[in-house]
């Protein structure tokens, strides 16, 4: 099983549907900030209270990336040249999407694999819970 991770997230109600998401697939949550939000907001309550998972925390990129070592970090990035759908990915993973605003910035050129999400170019960018969710039901419909 994948596990996803936000780094640095700007909107409560965007992590509140990745919650959900993660929840209905099985797939643990990491966050890392700094948030762009207080943890204890409650659009942020009433979604996490309501699903079965926590997100794990972490405050900095540092402390995630120095405790997630045992995992293969895949980026998300438009800039990508891999499209999700003909990546392999295994169960050993961490998917890395950025912030709402900023993306994963230097983030992505550090990592050894970035996917995209093809799209035409007439809007800027998905919003980030859905972006989630298309790559979450992509590998769970791939392992049924």
């Amino acid at each position: 099983m994948i596990n996803i991770a936000l780094l640095q997230p700007e909107m409560p109600g965007n992590v509140g549907s990745v919650i959900r998401t993660c929840s209905c697939f099985g797939y643990k949550l990491y966050l890392v900030g700094p948030v762009g939000f207080p943890i204890h907001t409650q659009i942020f309550k009433r979604y996490a209270a309501s699903h079965l998972i926590e997100p794990i925390y972490f405050n900095s990129n540092t402390e995630f990336f120095t405790n997630t070592k045992e995992y293969q970090k895949i980026g998300t990035s438009a800039h990508a040249e891999t499209s999700y759908s003909l990546f392999q990915f295994t169960s050993n993973m961490i998917v890395l999407f950025g912030s709402e605003s900023k993306g994963l910035q230097n983030i992505a050129n550090e990592l050894k694999v970035n996917i995209k999400i093809p799209m035409e170019k007439k809007g800027k960018c998905l919003n980030l819970a859905v972006s989630v969710g298309i790559i979450a039901a992509h590998y769970f419909s791939q392992n049924l």
